[in-house]
């Protein structure tokens, strides 16, 4: 897991340093993301939902990621 983590960060680079069509590069990090959040949501997030008391779930939410955009100051 955490080696796909540096692969995306590899990928980014690569696109935005590139002087030629980056098109396969952000194709194949598409495909790396697709397989990578899937594997995250269906088994990673499940096992630590499963391994922690909801109290200790309840303290790591502030250092998690989440989908709402907030608010522009």
């Amino acid at each position: 897991m955490l080696l796909e983590h540096v692969m995306v960060r590899s990928y980014v680079h690569q696109i935005l340093t590139s002087k030629n069509d980056a098109t396969s590069l952000m194709n194949d990090l598409g495909q790396l993301l697709d397989t990578h959040i899937r594997k995250e949501e269906r088994v990673i997030f499940p096992l630590i939902e499963e391994a922690l008391p909801e109290e200790e779930l309840q303290k790591i939410k502030p250092c998690l990621h989440t989908d709402e955009i907030p608010p522009k100051l």
